[in-house]
């Protein structure tokens, strides 16, 4: 492993995988990526050997894009990028799992669907593209390719006759249920149909992936038929075992071949395992975080409501004017009020504190105070303040004259008129 290793200052290398004179295969890091995920860089490092390579990248540019993450050319060494299949190398996926005639159709479905897509980009890189090594499984469906160029020299002249047998191989390995399978016990079996087109793929009949794929829709609209009227039968357990080419049998469990001339590889299934340790890592990180959050708000909720059931209930407090309001209420009237001596407004010739008696009525007497002075000898009267009482207000009632509230404030020795309180008790002076 080279951890040192940055390759274009953005591949930031893993693990190597593969060497060779000719190529290498590295496990690396994109550390643009905000998701940091890992990809396969694979270095040519001979461009005369890989000269059909670089030459498929320069005139299918545009096509190489939809497969290819980057390919570049660094000091002389070709450089491609993929991705990683979300899904399970598919000899790892089916070396443990039975699959029933329905489930291998849409295997080999989406196997030919993969091709189709691949129709544009020449024949060196799909035969490549469509080794057993690059192929993942998702959800026993789904096919995805790992878009690895890993070559082998055979590969550099590639003809279609050997690309149709690579894809009969790939039919023969799903309905034989072995790297061993021969094509007369899939001929033999429950399968005559994918035998026929198995032999026409390796006698190399076939113009156009269109045509196989026109010869199996049939076969599997057949299989999706009796899979959607078949009720469910419960799944048996079957032990895992390695079958020989004479002990075939339908149902079997199936092993796929890799790369028939590219040496072992087990970094597929160590890749598998590591990438599924980081994602259960990422995804236990992320339920902790989603349940702290949860239990903070949770928590501030909590103390909110506690904070309003418990908060004890204000002073009422008497509203009281602003000392700066109280001009805005008259002090007196001049002509309600009888002023002791002269006054130089009056008129000359009338007698002050006298009245016309032809003017005398009801409507013209000045009307008493609402509450008039007690009668009593005492020098002040005690006054319990009610809630919504004003100094000016208590000073109206008892001297008819609101503007006399500043009395009061002096005798109670009372600085602030908005101090007043409900239930406070007041010396009114009788004066």
């Amino acid at each position: 492993m080279n951890r040192e290793m940055l390759i274009n200052d953005q591949y930031q290398v893993e693990e190597v995988l593969h060497q060779d004179a000719f190529q290498r295969i590295y496990l690396a890091q994109d550390l643009f990526s905000e998701s940091k995920t890992p990809v396969y860089v694979t270095a040519f490092r001979d461009l005369e050997a890989g000269e059909p390579v670089m030459e498929a990248f320069q005139h299918f540019d545009r096509e190489m894009k939809q497969f290819f993450d980057d390919f570049f050319l660094v000091e002389d060494v070709f450089y491609t990028v993929s991705k990683q299949c979300p899904g399970k190398p598919f000899p790892s996926f089916v070396t443990n799992t039975i699959l029933n005639p329905y489930e291998k159709g849409q295997i080999v479905s989406n196997y030919l669907n993969k091709l189709l897509v691949m129709e544009p980009l020449p024949l060196v890189v799909r035969y490549v593209l469509s080794s057993f090594g690059n192929i993942s499984v998702v959800d026993r469906k789904i096919v995805c390719l790992n878009n690895i160029l890993f070559f082998s020299p055979e590969d550099l002249s590639a003809s279609w006759p050997s690309y149709l047998q690579r894809i009969g191989d790939f039919l023969l390995c799903v309905y034989g249920n072995s790297l061993y399978a021969r094509l007369d016990e899939v001929q033999e079996g429950s399968h005559p149909e994918v035998a026929g087109i198995i032999h026409r793929c390796y006698l190399g009949e076939y113009p156009d992936i269109q045509a196989v794929q026109k010869d199996f829709n049939p076969i599997f609209f057949k299989t999706r038929l009796s899979q959607d009227h078949r009720p469910p039968s419960p799944i048996e357990p079957r032990s895992t075992r390695t079958r020989t080419a004479s002990n075939n049998e339908e149902g079997d469990i199936l092993m796929m071949p890799d790369h028939p001339d590219a040496p072992e590889r087990p970094f597929l299934l160590t890749r598998e395992r590591r990438v599924g340790r980081r994602s259960k890592r990422a995804r236990r990180r992320q339920t902790l975080l989603v349940t702290l959050a949860a239990l903070l708000l949770l928590f501030l909720g909590i103390m909110g409501i506690n904070r309003i059931l418990n908060r004890e209930p204000a002073d009422e407090v008497a509203e009281t004017p602003p000392v700066m309001e109280t001009p805005e209420v008259p002090a007196s009237d001049p002509s309600d009020q009888e002023i002791p001596g002269g006054d130089e407004s009056e008129e000359p010739g009338e007698t002050p504190g006298t009245e016309d008696p032809g003017e005398d009525s009801p409507n013209n007497e000045t009307s008493p105070p609402a509450t008039p002075p007690p009668a009593s000898t005492e020098p002040h009267t005690s006054y319990t303040v009610q809630s919504g009482d004003t100094l000016y207000a208590i000073s109206l009632r008892f001297y008819g004259d609101g503007s006399r509230y500043p009395e009061i404030m002096s005798y109670n020795n009372i600085t602030d008129a908005s101090s007043l309180r409900a239930g406070q008790v007041l010396r009114i002076p009788n004066n």
